[in-house]
């Protein structure tokens, strides 16, 4: 009796494409808003996503020929400076201010062959990460009243003396020359240094005819604090397959929540966002007291499979996700100026100024253990400045900071 074929295709793993990747953010348009994912701007042509965008400069005739060390391009976390050295000699190909921050240490540039808007020769192409989650109405601030070029005058006693703002400067706001080609290690470079724990406060799980909805609730100030080192579009990934959805920390590869659903849906159909959203079922033992509580939220929509159309009895056979941090009220307006202030008077807007600042506010770590008592002391010299930050902008200083340890229930 011979043995039964087997169906090597049923056995085989699944291929790639049975899996959707997402990993950017869309263009989300609004009905007044006068933005465009692409186009072209003063000779340069520009795709972009909410995270990200791409600057693609043709070179002329005679420099087709030139290669990545002909050039030189150079950046602050607001400016692009181009040079071109040929024959010993320096020319500026542009001097221009981006339309909004950028990350200056996670962009990068290149010299290739570009295919886009009938584009097809030699260009500088240039990658740029956004510092907030947001659209670009074009690659260039326009005016000539970018808030970076404010100057600040000491008017009051509380300003502090031009001496001290001055050694407060950050180096993201000055020009620093970016080497070609891109990060090798950028899995490393875009750690935003959280787990799941710290950013997500809940999950709802919602359905209609046609839709399921997985919204994924995040901590304002946790994110606030994960996007001044990464790109929010950086933060986060999904896999979705007709039967499985994963949900994971991007750089870091921690996991949010990942569960497999009782019936299919169609993944190339999915879609996800990040709303800011009316959170109404909160925790029992949170501490949230505005009666209309808002966070910012990543919002997975999946479209149901046409032979399984119609409300679901279960919409997951099982459904894991990492713990929950409870959900908070957000700061004062008042308070949060006033400790932007501390962290950075001159730029108290600038996120990514803000995210080197607060890691330069400690200066030295010093650790001792004492056996008798079983307890470790840790001590944290602070920035001599920060005292004196404190009391001109009438901030307490133990607000500035908290202290996080987490427990292992192991042995328990």
């Amino acid at each position: 009796m011979e043995p039964p074929e087997v169906d090597e295709a049923a056995l085989a793993l699944p291929k790639a494409k049975d899996v959707l990747q997402l990993r950017q953010f869309p263009v989300v348009y609004r009905a007044s808003a006068k933005v465009q994912q692409r186009g072209m701007m003063d000779g340069v042509y520009f795709e972009q996503t909410m995270g990200r965008m791409m600057l693609i400069c043709p070179l002329e005739k005679t420099d087709t020929e030139l290669d990545e060390d002909n050039f030189k391009v150079e950046m602050s976390c607001w400016k692009i400076v181009v040079s071109k050295r040929v024959a010993g000699c320096d020319s500026k190909l542009f001097d221009q201010e981006t339309c909004g921050d950028i990350h200056r240490d996670l962009s990068w540039w290149k010299v290739d062959r570009a295919d886009a808007a009938g584009i097809n020769a030699r260009c500088l192409v240039i990658h740029l990460a956004k510092v907030r989650h947001s659209l670009w109405a074009g690659p260039w601030y326009p005016g000539g009243l970018n808030p970076h070029k404010k100057l600040h005058f000491p008017w009051t006693e509380l300003q502090g003396p031009k001496d001290i703002l001055k050694g407060l400067k950050i180096d993201v706001e000055a020009l620093k020359n970016i080497e070609p080609g891109e990060p090798e290690d950028w899995n490393h470079e875009i750690s935003a240094a959280m787990t799941p724990e710290q950013l997500c406060t809940g999950i709802d799980i919602r359905e209609s005819e046609g839709l399921l909805q997985v919204v994924i609730h995040l901590d304002d100030g946790a994110l606030e604090g994960a996007t001044g080192r990464v790109p929010l579009e950086e933060l986060f990934a999904a896999d979705i397959s007709e039967d499985e959805l994963s949900v994971f920390l991007r750089g870091d590869g921690f996991q949010i929540c990942t569960g497999r659903f009782t019936q299919k849906v169609v993944p190339e159909m999915s879609a996800w966002q990040i709303r800011s959203v009316r959170r109404k079922n909160l925790p029992e033992d949170c501490a949230v007291k505005s009666p209309a509580f808002f966070n910012p939220a990543l919002r997975i929509t999946l479209t149901k499979a046409k032979m399984c159309v119609g409300k679901w009895d279960e919409i997951f056979q099982d459904f894991q996700h990492c713990p929950f941090g409870y959900p908070r009220d957000r700061l004062d307006w008042s308070d949060r100026v006033n400790r932007c202030m501390v962290l950075l008077p001159g730029s108290p807007s600038n996120k990514v100024g803000k995210a080197k600042r607060a890691q330069a506010l400690v200066t030295r770590v010093e650790g001792k253990q004492d056996l008798l008592l079983n307890r470790v002391v840790l001590l944290f010299h602070l920035e001599d400045k920060l005292a004196w930050l404190c009391e001109s902008q009438r901030v307490n200083m133990h607000d500035l900071f908290t202290f996080l340890v987490p427990c292992s229930h192991q042995g328990i």
